[in-house]
């Protein structure tokens, strides 16, 4: 059974994600900071309320927090910047942006992103 991002075609990553995306993908994954940044933190890199980064995660357009404890979970560092990276460059170049597709392929197994664009 093949992951949803193995569903995708590279049509369709070619036509979601155009080559900039792509490279903001690729600099995020080459980064060597393993820094993870828990909720009030990201608040204030985002500066969104929890809510609304909750929100986000749950309708997939925010990098899901990771679990590094029975009941603490924190976010890459890495992963937000890219997401923000993604959005100041949508937001100047008026580049439309499938931001979920995005989300989705920033935190997908190296494998499952490997075979999309095969």
């Amino acid at each position: 059974m093949k992951s949803p991002l193995e569903q995708h075609t590279r049509e369709v990553v070619k036509g979601s994600l155009n080559i900039e995306m792509m490279e903001l993908i690729h600099r995020a994954r080459s980064k060597v900071s393993d820094r993870m940044l828990r909720l009030p933190q990201v608040r204030e890199k985002l500066g969104r309320a929890n809510s609304t980064i909750w929100n986000d995660v749950r309708n997939g357009v925010l990098p899901p927090p990771v679990n590094i404890g029975p009941r603490t979970v924190a976010w890459s560092e890495v992963e937000l910047q890219a997401w923000i990276d993604a959005r100041v460059f949508a937001s100047r170049t008026k580049t439309s942006v499938d931001i979920k597709f995005f989300v989705a392929l920033l935190t997908a197994p190296l494998s499952d992103v490997t075979n999309i664009q095969e």
